[in-house]
């Protein structure tokens, strides 16, 4: 468990709205074209994450986290807010090609004292890469895609207590399901395109009943666990029964098909 130093805590951005200590506004960074990456700039709030040797200065789109982890001491990670409208491949250029090997999926109660077979939680998937050298944290929140990304187990360690936001969980009612090894050798790169292509195209406002965080996780780990996107299968098939579910699961792929 890591437990924060205390450093460093600014005053609140948005006081009417803060659920843990303090968090950044989603709302702040919609720079560009209204028209372009839409989609990207409203609906998806990302983060990257990194070990820092010291506390530095806080502004609106960085914060600084002093952790404590036994073992190891005091720890500061930096945590950056970057605008987005278009997939985030300049902020992982060097991890593109890198493969996804594992993900595990965490759960919070909304009660305290309930079954684990009850459906009343939400979720969100640590997701690794390469092993363990990248982390990825994917959570639907309301209307928002909210993406945390960093290397390092110290990085992993307060993506299960903290959201991109900076809020802290209640930790009292998270679990964690079993970890599931991947074999299917998606890469960092094809989780982005399929960001970009499928679940864009398929994302719609926050429905309890039709469109909520275990939807959008039961979406995730499908395409973790069995399909590349669209595209990928255009490329890699003539199929023509393969053809068309490319098509129906993501619009791009119908460029490729009009070539062949």
């Amino acid at each position: 468990s890591l437990d924060l130093l205390g450093c460093n805590r600014p005053s609140l951005i948005a006081p009417d709205s803060v659920v843990g200590e303090y968090h950044f506004r989603a709302d702040r960074f919609n720079p560009g074209n209204p028209e372009q990456g839409r989609w990207w700039r409203e609906q998806v709030f990302f983060v990257r994450l990194s070990e820092v040797p010291e506390k530095g200065q806080d502004t609106e789109s960085v914060r600084h986290y002093g952790l404590f982890q036994p073992g190891f001491g005091r720890r500061f990670l930096r945590m950056e807010r970057l605008p987005l409208s278009a997939p985030p491949e300049f902020a992982l250029q060097d991890w593109l090609h890198s493969p996804i090997t594992a993900f595990t999926e965490y759960r919070q109660r909304f009660w305290s004292f309930q079954p684990q077979s009850w459906m009343t939680y939400h979720n969100f998937t640590i997701v690794e890469v390469d092993n363990g050298a990248l982390h990825f944290l994917l959570e639907r929140v309301s209307d928002k895609l909210e993406i945390m990304v960093g290397p390092g187990p110290v990085v992993a360690g307060f993506m299960q207590e903290y959201r991109s936001t900076g809020q802290l969980r209640n930790l009292a009612r998270c679990y964690a399901e079993p970890k599931t090894l991947l074999h299917s050798k998606v890469t960092v790169r094809q989780l982005l395109r399929w960001m970009d292509g499928p679940l864009q195209s398929r994302w719609t406002p926050y429905s309890l009943l039709q469109s909520n965080c275990q939807h959008f996780q039961a979406d995730l780990h499908h395409f973790l666990q069995n399909q590349l996107d669209g595209v990928d299968v255009m490329l890699h098939t003539t199929d023509p029964s393969q053809v068309l579910e490319a098509v129906r699961t993501d619009a791009r792929a119908l460029t490729l098909a009009a070539k062949e």
